[in-house]
């Protein structure tokens, strides 16, 4: 997909070949050499062997007015990518280390173990347990490796804005847990809190990035868990499915959820809602 974005992009020559169209452009060795030759993509493995991630990386080069021409807050590229020239001659890892020794933030960016987690903000063991489990922590092994190091990153703006709002770390749930606990898949659940359905703090470096605090995410079970679907509104009406459309159309029964309203995946009625309409449907037909 990143080669693909590439291409379009103009960074990475491919080309289509006469009589193979519909196999899709193709490169070459070549191709391939000149794009490293003019430019480097920032990876995951480059970032782990410098002890940190490719947002800090960012950071330390853009203090040094040095800036990718890709990535995900620019253009939304999978990675981030630099010009050559931009990186020549430059240490990366003298130049991290020299950040961290003027960087005035109390969080760490290199991978901690849990009890320098627990130094580092000042929580107890069991609280740093429910941070690996809520997502808060991220684990410094990608690709859901088993973690033999058990070492974690920390995200600054995330531990600044909680401390920022006055809330526990471990009160924090990351967008995939969350949809775990909800019972509903990502997309909706993103979807959801794109729409104001569902409070979230975003991160500033990882634009598809969210995290909620546990209390919204109970007050939003339980939102779901008072109403029901369609077919189930329709069979408390004791109304046919055509009948129950016109209610809706008219406005007689509100959709309390639904992809037009907060996102969610299905529409969705409070039980309540459903209950008074059938109350006045029995009072207009008694029979």
């Amino acid at each position: 997909m990143e080669t693909y974005f590439l291409a379009n992009k103009g960074l990475l020559n491919a080309k289509l070949i006469p009589g193979f169209e519909s196999l899709g452009r193709f490169l070459t060795r070549e191709d391939v050499s000149a794009f490293s030759a003019k430019y480097v993509v920032l990876t995951r493995t480059i970032a782990k062997d410098l002890d940190t991630d490719r947002s800090y990386i960012v950071a330390v080069l853009g203090n040094k007015n040095i800036h990718p021409i890709s990535g995900r807050t620019i253009d939304g590229g999978l990675q981030y990518v630099f010009r050559q020239a931009d990186l020549v001659n430059l240490d990366l890892r003298e130049l991290i280390s020299n950040y961290r020794a003027t960087d005035h933030s109390t969080v760490p960016t290199c991978s901690l173990d849990l009890k320098e987690v627990c130094s580092a903000l000042g929580v107890d063991e069991d609280s740093a347990h429910r941070m690996v489990q809520n997502g808060f922590l991220r684990s410094s092994i990608r690709y859901r490796r088993p973690s033999t190091r058990n070492r974690y990153f920390l995200q600054p703006e995330l531990v600044d804005e909680c401390r920022r709002r006055k809330l526990p770390f471990a009160s924090l749930l990351s967008i995939y847990i969350a949809a775990k606990r909800v019972g509903i898949v990502l997309s909706t659940l993103r979807k959801a809190i794109l729409r104001g359905a569902l409070p979230a703090i975003q991160s500033e470096k990882h634009l598809h990035c969210f995290y909620v605090v546990e209390e919204d995410v109970d007050a939003f079970v339980e939102k779901h868990g008072n109403s029901v679907g369609a077919k189930a509104a329709a069979e408390i009406l004791q109304v046919t499915k055509g009948v129950f459309n016109r209610l809706v159309k008219k406005g007689v029964l509100k959709r309390a959820s639904g992809p037009n309203v907060d996102g969610y995946g299905r529409s969705r009625y409070l039980r309540t809602d459903v209950e008074r309409v059938r109350a006045s449907l029995r009072l207009k037909d008694p029979h």
